[in-house]
């Protein structure tokens, strides 16, 4: 089965990953280890270095509009 847009998650449980996103775009910015943010933030660090590396560009721009 595949998932539609936006990976089969409810408009609640979008907000809450983009919540842990947001946490993760602010401890890139401060340029906290990838280990680290997964860690405490309980994700997976693949998922971080992924987020990091597709949005690096992205994150600046949500920041600086906080």
């Amino acid at each position: 089965m595949r998932y539609g847009q936006r990976g089969g998650y409810t408009p609640a449980e979008q907000e809450r990953r983009e919540l842990v996103r947001l946490k993760a775009a602010e401890r890139f910015a401060a340029g906290e280890p990838t280990k680290a943010i997964a860690g405490d933030l309980r994700i997976d660090e693949r998922t971080v270095r992924r987020w990091n590396g597709r949005c690096q560009v992205k994150w600046d721009t949500v920041l600086l509009r906080r």
